[in-house]
């Protein structure tokens, strides 16, 4: 009766397909296959940066792993300045008790977006990055059974850090939910003495 009450739309059944729903905007993921013997959690007509090379697109394997793979995060946009990706809103999973997209989850979704983005801006190999500072302002809500898409730009690109703004949108009426602004340190690995990745204007 609470659920229904609360949540009025569609049946448990129906919101546990979300799930599912964001995996067949998948073409592969660590979690249900490989493409290229690289696992990762891409639409399939993901848009990436023109510059990325062969190393680049390697390091897409860390799609759809953590906590990205737990809450269906698919990406569809992959640039050094823009980052977008869809997540499902589910009960249970990520939602309020009233059945609305959970704060804590915007700033996981605004989080996840700012750290791949910072990562394409970097050699891997030498550097990791950290999220370091985070704040959000939640001006409406998405309800269980939608999907939410962030959509994150980069505002500042440095040597030690990068800033993203990522805004949340309930997909099927593009009405705003909440506006994430996510910094992310750009770190070596202890013992690594070399300069700092050339980064783009």
């Amino acid at each position: 009766m609470f659920r229904m009450t609360w949540l009025s739309g569609r049946s448990l059944w129906q919101r546990g397909s979300l799930l599912d729903e964001s995996r067949r905007r998948v073409v592969s993921s660590s979690a249900f296959g490989t493409k290229g013997g690289i696992p990762f959690a891409m639409s399939e007509n993901v848009e990436l940066d023109p510059s990325f090379g062969d190393f680049e697109k390697s390091f897409l394997r860390f799609l759809g792993c953590g906590m990205d793979s737990s809450m269906g995060v698919v990406y569809s946009m992959l640039k050094k300045d823009r980052v977008h990706a869809s997540m499902p809103v589910e009960l249970g999973r990520n939602t309020q008790p009233v059945g609305h997209l959970h704060g804590g989850a915007s700033c996981a979704l605004g989080e996840s977006i700012a750290s791949i983005g910072t990562c394409l801006n970097i050699d891997p190999r030498q550097y990791f990055v950290a999220g370091v500072d985070i704040n959000a302002t939640h001006v409406s809500y998405i309800s269980s059974g939608q999907m939410a898409v962030g959509e994150g730009l980069r505002i500042h690109g440095g040597k030690r850090f990068c800033v993203w703004e990522v805004k949340i949108y309930e997909e099927s009426t593009r009405r705003l939910a909440s506006t994430v602004r996510c910094t992310v340190a750009i770190l070596p690995y202890a013992g690594s003495h070399r300069k700092s990745p050339s980064t783009p204007p």
